[in-house]
């Protein structure tokens, strides 16, 4: 979806939480395009954020067509 894409990455002026949820979002998009498949914990830890936020902006990439969910992993936990 390239105007998604566009939109994530533009560079708007917005400001406080929007501001840090477009800068989580562009950081979660790197990380997924130089590392792969990833899981949400490991995301969350490259962006040194919480798992219910990472999950939320997961969740709204992919509502954008962004990024595709592809199922659950098992735990080892």
């Amino acid at each position: 979806n390239p105007l998604g894409i566009q939109q994530v990455f533009t560079d708007d002026e917005l400001a406080g939480v929007a501001f840090k949820n477009k800068s989580l979002k562009r950081q979660i998009i790197r990380w997924i395009d130089t590392q792969g498949n990833s899981t949400i914990t490991d995301i969350s830890q490259h962006i040194a954020n919480s798992v219910p936020k990472t999950t939320s902006l997961v969740n709204e990439l992919v509502a954008d067509g962004l990024l595709c969910e592809y199922g659950k992993e098992d735990s080892t936990g």
